[in-house]
C-alpha cells in the first residue's frame, strides 16, 4: 500500500512541474510579444512576425496549438482508461 502512495505522490510532483513549466512558457511568449513587438526593440519585420500572438504563423500560435492537442490525448487516454469506472 505504501507502494501507491509513493508513486501518487510522484505524479503529483509531475503534474506541478508541468503545470509551472507551461505558465512560465506563456508569460515568457507574452513578454516576448510586447517586448519586440510593441517596444520594437529589433527592427527586423520578420523576427517581430515570429512573436506576435496575433498571427496565425507565430511561435505563440504552435506552442497553444500543441497544448490543445496535448489536452485531447490526455482527456482521451483518461477515458480509455476509466471507461470500466465511468457508466
Amino acid at each position: 500500500m505504501g507502494e501507491v502512495a509513493f508513486k501518487q505522490i510522484k505524479m503529483q510532483k509531475l503534474i506541478t512541474a508541468i503545470f509551472i513549466f507551461c505558465v512560465v512558457a506563456e508569460v515568457l511568449l507574452v513578454a516576448f510579444d510586447y517586448i519586440f513587438n510593441y517596444h520594437n526593440v529589433v527592427g527586423d519585420k520578420q523576427f517581430r512576425h515570429i512573436w506576435n500572438i496575433a498571427r496565425e504563423a507565430s511561435i505563440p500560435t504552435w506552442f497553444s496549438s500543441i497544448q490543445a492537442q496535448l489536452l485531447g490525448v490526455t482527456v482521451l487516454l483518461i477515458a480509455v482508461l476509466q471507461k470500466n469506472r465511468i457508466s
